[in-house]
């Protein structure tokens, strides 16, 4: 009997590590809202939007101009955005988070990464910076 109460204990406490595991936290959410407006953002063409929202520090190293090109130019090349699913999510001390997406376009599927910086004068999450994996990760979509 003992050892039945044993394993019903550690069966629990298995489960409740998962379930505690799965769950984002709330900075986690906000931020993966905010890439999905930027992806709605980018099909949209609505590239002085997504300026917008980023942070001083990405202005700083990105002027405006330089940053429309840019999207217009990776919409050229991969076309809409569809679809992605995290490949790895990371928070560092309730002010920085990392989230790595396999995304579909509509010509590529490819690896992007986000990183967003919570901004201590409003105590909200801005874009720091964006990356586009082209080392080896593109794959063109095969169309049915």
């Amino acid at each position: 009997m003992r050892i039945y109460n044993s394993c019903i204990k550690l069966f629990i406490l298995i489960i409740m590590i998962f379930t505690i595991a799965a769950c984002d936290s709330k900075n986690m959410q906000e931020v993966q809202l905010k890439i999905k407006t930027f992806q709605a953002e980018y099909n949209d063409n609505s590239l002085k939007e997504m300026y917008a929202e980023t942070s001083n520090d990405f202005k700083n190293a990105m002027p405006e101009g330089s940053f429309i090109i840019l999207m217009m130019e990776k919409k050229k090349m991969l076309g809409t955005y569809e679809k992605s699913r995290v490949l790895y999510s990371l928070e560092k001390d309730n002010s920085l988070i990392k989230i790595t997406y396999v995304s579909e376009y509509e010509k590529y599927i490819l690896a992007e990464e986000f990183v967003y910086k919570k901004n201590k004068t409003n105590n909200k999450f801005e874009l720091f910076s964006f990356l586009v994996d082209s080392g080896g990760f593109i794959q063109p979509v095969m169309k049915k």
